[in-house]
């Protein structure tokens, strides 16, 4: 699979293209870090990591899904964190 992340509020563009690996990960109550390395989907609670063999890029928790619609091109889910709404999309 292939991943790509894009910063729609504020409108700056950033973001990453063709990520191979996803990871999320929280805090939990006792302050330990979460890891799932096969997460389906964003989801509410965790931090996204999008990796590509150049670059990365991390997002702050997730605190809302928006809308998820599912194409011939592949799954697009748009999400809002604390200060940012992305769009999250996964093809190939």
């Amino acid at each position: 699979m292939r991943y790509s992340l894009t910063r729609l509020l504020p409108d700056d563009g950033k973001g990453i293209s063709g990520a191979w690996v996803m990871t999320h990960f929280r805090e939990t109550a006792s302050g330990d870090v979460e890891t799932d390395t096969e997460p389906q989907t964003p989801t509410e609670g965790w931090q996204i990591l999008l990796e590509s063999p150049t670059h990365w890029y991390r997002t702050s928790p997730i605190t809302e899904i928006l809308e998820t619609e599912e194409t011939e091109e592949g799954l697009h889910i748009t999400f809002k964190t604390e200060n940012s709404i992305y769009s999250w999309r996964q093809f190939g």
